[in-house]
């Protein structure tokens, strides 16, 4: 069963965020894990603490 989250790291600022996102990864190694937000810094830090080769991102619409 998918764990689904909907921009779950909206009110964590880029400490707390950075601080959740290994976490998600260690579980992402037991079940899928969909992380929706709208908010491309968010991306930004899955690239940098996680890495491109341990998140697949999927962009919906076009973006500007």
């Amino acid at each position: 069963m998918p764990l689904i989250l909907d921009d779950l790291l909206i009110t964590f600022d880029n400490e707390r965020a950075t601080a959740v996102l290994p976490q998600l990864g260690t579980l992402a190694k037991r079940t899928q894990i969909f992380l929706f937000t709208h908010h491309e810094h968010l991306v930004e830090l899955c690239r940098q603490k996680l890495g491109e080769d341990q998140f697949h991102l999927h962009r919906l619409g076009n973006v500007a």
